[in-house]
């Protein structure tokens, strides 16, 4: 549904294909130049990094939590009072929206997928992963149950 609503907005959907497209050429170029003669640095090739910056880079664009919220949108519009009324929180109605947020979104993702963790360093990088979305599910949680006692809903 989200992905819908933002190819609603086409000259925006292209301008973000188009500069997604010069920040990965960039990044081939710096990442070509830091390495230069070298090949390998601290183990890592030249074409493994600018895999991972590529993918990290990638999937930020795609998976930004800040990029496509309708937060703003909504509370523009009046639909809050009607997201709160519905038996899933807010949180969680945004959370499903969004699928994202922690810093490990990227790193664990990219790295798994150049073979850079595997086996119990990735069972690890998976728990850390969890411990992250509960801490900030909380978080945020208790955030937003301040706020809602904050909000004043007027008219009808």
């Amino acid at each position: 549904m989200q992905f819908a609503t933002v190819l609603t907005y086409r000259t925006d959907y292209l301008l973000t294909a188009v500069l997604l497209l010069v920040q990965v050429y960039l990044l081939r170029v710096v990442w070509t130049a830091v390495y230069a003669d070298r090949g390998v640095a601290d183990g890592i090739t030249v074409h493994t990094m600018i895999a991972y910056a590529t993918l990290a880079t990638v999937q930020y664009t795609l998976f930004s939590p800040w990029r496509f919220s309708q937060i703003p949108e909504r509370v523009r519009e009046g639909k809050v009072a009607m997201d709160l009324l519905r038996p899933v929180g807010f949180c969680g109605q945004m959370l499903a929206a969004q699928v994202g947020g922690t810093a490990a979104l990227a790193y664990t993702p990219t790295a798994t997928y150049l073979g850079e963790i595997h086996g119990s360093g990735l069972a690890v990088a998976l728990g850390v992963q969890a411990l992250w979305v509960g801490l900030l599910t909380a978080l945020a949680r208790l955030v937003w149950s301040r706020a809602v006692h904050r909000v004043v809903v007027q008219g009808g």
